[in-house]
């Protein structure tokens, strides 16, 4: 009987396994296209919060994989990302398109290279954009004082004076609970954000390690929150009218933009109150170190920079006088 099976001397083997092996000099992102590895990229973030990873989510799906999705990532040249950057400029603003060159496109082409994806990196030099932020002023007195009469009658209207009382972020004073108020000690212990996303509200640590932090308030904000407490009678320092359910970040955002309508206020937002905590506590003598600690900042050029805004001699009077009780001894002196 004859037999047909093939053999292979040792040579031939080693020939045919060499032949089914890519070249040395080809790369896996020769053949991967660049949405592909983005997807990939995308989901090893593990530590991204919910709101960053809708973020980036968005800027690939509306902006980079319409361009590049299909494109083998080894055939991405310098000159197709800084057209690409140049096109997205004509619409796009200029913290967007900073965020998507520098958290996306660069970060990720600079992972690619580390995992030998790609011998050469494309993004590596794009030029930094320059991104202007919008200034944020310090209101003036009587800006302040038409605020806090517009909101006074509303049943949220305590929001206002407790934002400006104590420099906690819109997100941190709506995740509030009851039991994180110490009416004993005038403190407020900040230790979650309650945030949206486009798709849900939820609650998550704070921005950073340094916001999770004990907050002195006003002593006249006392039996304010008694009585809302009280009043309420739900689970939430800021709640819903019939429910006992925290207000929605984007329906206070509302509330409050109605407010500064009705007060004729341009370029004011809940944020705008913690710039006035940082400016009139610095006026009033409190040093950087304790409000920096009281607003939970890392460092104390970010004050600088952001928050402590110059106002004139007389600004400075008003608005001591309007905020006599604004901070309580022992914040002063801590």
């Amino acid at each position: 009987m004859k037999d047909n099976s093939i053999t292979l001397t040792q040579q031939q083997l080693a020939e045919l396994i060499a032949s089914l092996k890519p070249p040395a000099d080809v790369l896996k992102g020769d053949t991967m296209p660049y949405g592909s590895y983005l997807l990939k990229w995308f989901f090893n973030h593990t530590e991204w919060t919910p709101k960053t990873k809708e973020t980036y989510k968005g800027m690939i799906d509306n902006h980079i994989n319409p361009r590049f999705g299909d494109v083998m990532m080894s055939d991405i040249t310098f000159e197709d990302l800084e057209d690409f950057m140049h096109e997205k400029g004509e619409t796009l603003s200029p913290a967007t398109m900073e965020k998507m060159q520098s958290c996306i496109i660069k970060a990720s082409f600079r992972d690619a290279m580390r995992q030998h994806y790609i011998k050469e990196n494309p993004a590596e030099y794009l030029r930094p954009l320059r991104v202007h932020n919008k200034t944020k002023r310090a209101l003036k007195d009587e800006e302040l004082n038409d605020l806090i009469r517009v909101s006074h009658s509303h049943r949220l209207g305590y929001t206002v004076p407790l934002l400006l009382g104590t420099g906690m972020r819109r997100a941190e004073m709506l995740a509030l609970t009851w039991e994180d108020v110490d009416f004993a000690t005038c403190t407020i212990y900040v230790n979650k954000d309650y945030v949206s996303t486009a798709h849900e509200s939820l609650i998550r640590e704070t921005k950073n390690e340094g916001s999770v932090r004990a907050v002195s308030f006003p002593s006249y904000l006392v039996e304010t929150l008694r009585h809302i407490k009280e009043r309420d009678n739900h689970s939430f320092v800021v709640s819903q009218a019939k429910q006992d359910k925290r207000i929605e970040p984007h329906n206070y955002s509302r509330l409050f933009r109605s407010w500064c309508k009705k007060a004729a206020l341009v370029d004011v937002t809940p944020h705008s109150m913690r710039v006035m905590y940082c400016t009139i506590a610095n006026e009033i003598g409190v040093s950087l170190d304790t409000i920096r600690r009281q607003v939970g900042h890392s460092s104390e050029r970010m004050l600088i920079t952001h928050y402590l805004k110059q106002r004139t001699n007389q600004q400075q009077k008003d608005a001591a006088r309007l905020m006599s009780d604004f901070m309580i001894h022992r914040l002063i002196v801590a």
